[in-house]
């Protein structure tokens, strides 16, 4: 999902100013990015885009987990533990990804 997500967003932005979207391509450090960022008029429908994509998927997500937790008969506390043990198994694995991320940068 979230590839769709950035895959619409990135789309607009190579729509609305194909120079920026291919500079941000090449940009090398996080400094030349911000650099980048703020001299384009596309960033505003881009974050925007991006932005109501993370929305939706949140909702998603909550909508979802309410159904599981009607199909398996769980109860609201049983269900916000487990929902709180994935949120936090879920921190080591987003530290991992942007370790490697930053390794590979």
């Amino acid at each position: 999902m979230w590839g769709c997500i950035l895959l619409i967003s990135f789309g607009i932005l190579r729509t609305l100013d194909a120079d920026t979207f291919y500079a941000l391509q090449n940009a090398s450090t996080g400094q030349a990015r911000k650099e980048i960022i703020q001299h384009s008029s596309a960033i505003v429908p881009f974050a925007a885009s991006f932005a109501i994509g993370s929305m939706l998927l949140s909702l998603w997500g909550y909508i979802s987990w309410g159904a599981y937790r009607q199909i398996n008969h769980l109860s609201k506390m049983r269900s916000f533990l487990a929902f709180t043990l994935a949120g936090i198994l879920s921190v080591p694995v987003v530290v991992l990804f942007y370790l490697l991320r930053a390794a590979f940068d």
